[in-house]
């Protein structure tokens, strides 16, 4: 597995193929969420099972990203999502099928950001949002 930094995994990520798994910076993934490495299908069938997930990526609680899976930069996933294919960077998905709700606000994407920049998402305190500067 490739990890960036500020990355927070509350989930877990199964350790059967973790080396198909990469991890950009700014990146929560949510309790009780799953990144699946194992699928027979998938591994004899000449798909790209990597998972890929981007920079600055707040993936909620109950998640699952199947193999395959590619999480762009600046995303959030609702709780509870599948996530089983392509999400492109700047939106906000959910779902099952995972798939776009909306684009993502600069406000959202900055708020992503400092949580896990800061620690915040770790220790429940309020960031400094810095939204007067």
């Amino acid at each position: 597995m490739t990890k960036g930094e500020h990355v927070y995994i509350w989930g877990q990520i199964e350790p059967f193929r973790a080396d198909i798994v990469t991890i950009g910076n700014y990146v929560v993934l949510g309790a009780g969420s799953v990144i699946l490495t194992h699928c027979p299908i998938s591994f004899y069938n000449g798909k790209d099972v990597s998972i890929v997930i981007g920079d600055n990526v707040y993936i909620g609680a109950g998640c699952c990203i199947l193999p395959g899976a590619k999480i762009g930069n600046n995303v959030m996933i609702g709780a509870g999502s599948v996530v089983t294919n392509v999400i492109p960077s700047h939106v906000v998905a959910a779902g099952n099928p995972c798939r776009v709700i909306r684009e993502i606000t600069d406000i959202e994407a900055r708020r992503i950001k400092l949580m896990t920049e800061q620690g915040l998402v770790a220790n429940g305190q309020e960031p400094d949002w810095g939204m007067n500067d």
